[in-house]
This record gives structure tokens, C-alpha cells and sequence, in this order.
């Protein structure tokens, strides 16, 4: 065993133990989330993480997520080689290169056409990042250049790596490299050293390599360990926005403190990409107000690292603390719930039932809202309807037709009118004009009258 093996290996050792470490204490406070049944029909959820995840196709559906597109799959590739670099310099018999000539010819030249994909893919994202950058100041992040550089300093070295190899004539698959090929070309003939320059490239590529590995768990790019994942554990149904509550004597309402999100809640914080879709398609953000859905997963993350520090420092407030990882009041009532930030989140981050989550707390904890809503609560308390109209109007709509009441084993459908069906004037005619064609249609139907209540749709989301 030479001492470059030998060096290797205690590098390598040390470089994983700490991955593994930093895993375990990142993926650790998932745990303290509440549980989530996220494992139910695998098949079904394998296939969406092959089809979204892998098949990126809310990724591509912005014309600069192709170059996102090319970077993943060129990820994907690079991972085998990445792999095959790892174990041969643990293990220097354990390489490509023993393979028949025409598996390591092609994939010779795979990963060579594949590296230099990559490596345009970030000079394309360090272009868009100073000429048409995305709309929010992060985009010239310290954190994205690191990773950009790290990756592109990965390519070259590759390059090098091999274009040292192919000139001093040790690469039997040269003639299958191109790009390697036009570097080793670029070498002056006759040069010397260049079995150096092959193993200072090697050197610089597993030392990146590793420390690639190792700045995931703590920048923003955790996402690449993550997102896939998080596809698999997508909603099967429609987001519930809204979920059920049970209430007891002693339960607590809403969501105060970062751990009393669900651990698919605290997993969506790691998954998020900051790509920042959620906030272009947010009408809050669009009209200038202070929600952005991407800083609120993000503040999320934050507040949960944080918290679990080990200086002791676990009072960082989740609502109403200011500054990073805090989130404000104004930002959660500033929410519509309209669910248009999960629509195009390419890893489906549920960001709307988290807002609603923590407006229970508020509402029915701390009972604090806005001074507007305190109006709407109580008509809705003692009327039944956002509006305090008195429910004898409620059945006014039906003035000019009979309307039977609904009952049970005799009527087979109910036809449940609602509030704005009921009071507001514009809704009021497509409320009769379906009541006509029930009618014309022969359907045995009738309403609740006076007895309809709200369905309270709004208060839920309001907490």
C-alpha cells in the first residue's frame, strides 16, 4: 500500500465520519417533528419521485430550469464516476479501467461529454446570476457561488486529471475523450512532470470532492440531499390546507414552537430549494407585502437550527421574534391561502398549511388577529355568516320558487346554498339558476332553510 493510499484513506475516513456526523444532527431534529404517515402506497409514491424528482418536470417548466435540468442529470451521471474515483483511490484495483475496452470506452467518453455539460451549466448560472438575475438579492449569494465554484473546480480538475494522463500517454481510452483530449493537446509536447500534474489534479478533485460533500449540510444547497426524498413524500391527495382538529382538554391548538410542526413540515425547510417560484406566484408577494413564501419556509430551517444550537440558546421566538428564523404576524395574516406557492414548488413544500398551523396558535392560544377580523368572528358567532345578516334572509333567494326542506331518507340530495350563495346579490342568481335546473331536471332536492349554518371555511383559514 503506497502513502498516497494510505493518506487517502485517513482523509477519506475523516471526511465521511464528519458527513455523517453533521447528517445525523441535521436529520436528527426532523425527528422532533410530530408524526406524518408519508410512507403509505410506495408504488405509487416511488413513481412520483421518479416522475418529478428525477423526470424534473416543475423544474423544466421555466425556460431556465433546462440548464437546471442538465446540471441534475449531469449530478446523476457524475455520481457513478464520482464513485468509481472514490473507491479506486481507497482501493487502487478498483477502477474502470479493467473493464472490456468497449465499456470503458464509452463510458470514458460519457463522463467526459457529461463534465463539460456541467461545467457550462455553471457558467450559464453564474451568467444569469449578474446579467438577468432572479428577483430577490439572494440570488449573488455568497452560499451560490461557493457551491458554483466548487463545481466547476470538480470539471477542471477532471480535465486536467485526464488531459495529464492522455499526454504523457498512460490513458488508453484517450482517443474516446474529446474534451480531455483537446486539453492534453493544449500541453506542449515533450512537456515534463505531467504524472505530477496528473496526481495534484487527483488531489484537488477528492479534496473538493469531499468538501463538497461535507458544505452540504450546512448551506442552503442541503436540498440536494433532500429533495428527491421529498417528492417521494409529496401529498398523495389535494393539500389539506385546513386539517382537522380534535378538541380536548389539554391538547394544544396551532403551532407555537417549531417542533410542534409535523416532521414532513420540518423536512420541507431542508427540501427547499430557494429557487423561488413559491414567491413569484404569490399574490401577497407580488402586491409588495411583506410575505414571501421562500424566506417563511427558510425562517423555518433557521428557527429550528437555532434552537437546537449548543450554546444553550433555545429561546428564539417562531412567531413575532424579528430577524432570521422569526416570523412576523403581519407575514402570516398577509397570507390568502390561495395555494398558488405549492402549485409550481417543484419538491412540494406545503407552505400554506404551516401558515394556517401557526395562525391557530395565535387565534385560538393566544387570541391574537388583526383588529378587522374581531367583527367577522363575532357575526359569525351569533349569525352564522360573515356579514351579521340576520339568518331569516338566509332563504330570501327562494322568494319566487318552492323550495322544499331537506329530508333525511325521503330527499336525495341536499343542496347546500352557503353564505355568499345565500346573501350576497351576484351569487344569488347562479344560486336560483341552479335551483331551476334541479327542478327541470326532475332531481328530488332540497335546502336547510333557516337551520343552514356557515360551513366556516373562512374562520379555518383564518385559524
Amino acid at each position: 500500500m503506497t502513502a498516497n493510499v494510505i493518506v487517502f484513506i485517513i482523509v477519506f475516513v475523516l471526511a465521511i465520519a464528519f458527513f455523517a456526523y453533521s447528517c445525523y444532527r441535521r436529520f436528527g431534529l426532523v425527528l422532533k417533528g410530530k408524526p406524518d404517515n408519508r410512507f403509505n402506497a410506495f408504488f405509487k409514491r416511488f413513481w412520483n419521485m421518479l416522475f418529478y424528482a428525477f423526470g424534473q418536470r416543475r423544474v423544466i417548466k421555466k425556460p431556465f430550469g433546462i440548464n437546471h435540468f442538465v446540471l441534475f442529470w449531469a449530478f446523476m451521471v457524475l455520481l457513478i464516476s464520482n464513485t468509481e474515483f472514490l473507491l479506486n483511490g481507497l482501493a487502487p484495483a478498483l477502477s474502470f479501467s479493467n473493464l472490456p475496452d468497449g465499456a470503458y470506452f464509452t463510458l470514458a467518453c460519457i463522463f467526459d461529454i457529461v463534465s463539460v455539460l456541467a461545467l457550462l451549466s455553471v457558467i450559464m448560472a453564474v451568467i444569469r446570476r449578474f446579467s438577468f438575475p432572479p428577483p430577490y438579492t439572494e440570488a449573488k449569494s455568497r452560499d451560490a457561488f461557493i457551491i458554483l465554484s466548487m463545481v466547476a473546480v470538480l470539471m477542471i480538475a477532471f480535465f486536467g486529471m485526464n488531459a495529464s494522463e492522455i499526454a504523457a500517454g498512460t490513458e488508453r481510452a484517450a482517443a474516446y475523450m474529446p474534451i480531455s483530449n483537446f486539453g492534453a493537446w493544449m500541453i506542449p509536447s515533450g512537456a515534463g512532470g505531467l504524472d505530477t500534474a496528473a496526481r495534484v489534479f487527483w488531489w484537488i478533485h477528492a479534496i473538493v470532492l469531499l468538501s463538497f460533500l461535507n458544505y452540504l449540510p450546512y448551506s442552503k444547497h442541503m436540498h440536494v440531499l433532500t429533495s428527491i426524498f421529498n417528492c417521494f413524500f409529496m401529498s398523495l391527495e389535494k393539500v389539506k390546507t385546513q386539517s382537522r382538529e380534535e378538541f380536548k382538554k389539554e391538547n394544544t391548538f396551532g403551532v407555537g414552537q417549531v417542533e410542534q410542526f409535523t416532521w414532513k413540515g420540518l423536512f420541507d425547510s431542508y427540501s427547499c430549494t430557494e429557487c423561488g417560484r413559491c414567491s413569484d406566484a404569490c399574490p401577497a408577494t407580488f402586491t409588495e407585502k411583506s410575505l414571501q413564501p421562500r424566506l417563511l419556509i427558510h425562517d423555518i430551517k433557521m428557527n429550528l437550527l437555532k434552537n437546537s444550537a449548543k450554546n444553550g440558546s433555545k429561546n428564539l421566538p417562531l412567531i413575532g421574534g424579528g430577524g432570521e428564523g422569526s416570523i412576523s404576524e403581519e407575514v402570516l395574516w398577509e397570507c390568502t391561502t390561495c395555494g398558488a406557492c405549492m402549485e409550481v414548488c417543484p419538491v412540494f413544500i406545503e407552505h400554506v398549511p404551516r401558515i394556517v398551523e401557526m395562525r391557530r396558535h395565535l387565534v385560538e392560544t393566544k387570541a391574537k388577529f388583526p383588529d378587522e377580523l374581531l367583527t367577522l368572528f363575532e357575526n359569525m358567532e351569533q349569525r352564522s355568516n360573515p356579514w351579521g345578516i340576520a339568518p331569516a334572509e338566509r332563504i330570501k333567494w327562494a322568494a319566487d320558487i318552492e323550495v322544499k326542506p331537506f329530508e333525511a331518507g325521503k330527499t336525495d340530495y341536499l343542496f347546500y346554498v352557503g353564505c355568499a350563495g345565500a346573501f350576497d346579490a351576484r351569487n344569488r342568481h347562479t344560486t336560483l339558476s341552479v335551483a331551476k335546473i334541479l327542478d327541470k331536471s326532475g332531481v328530488s332536492w332540497g335546502t336547510l332553510g333557516r337551520d343552514e349554518m356557515c360551513c366556516g371555511d373562512s374562520l379555518r383559514r383564518l385559524g
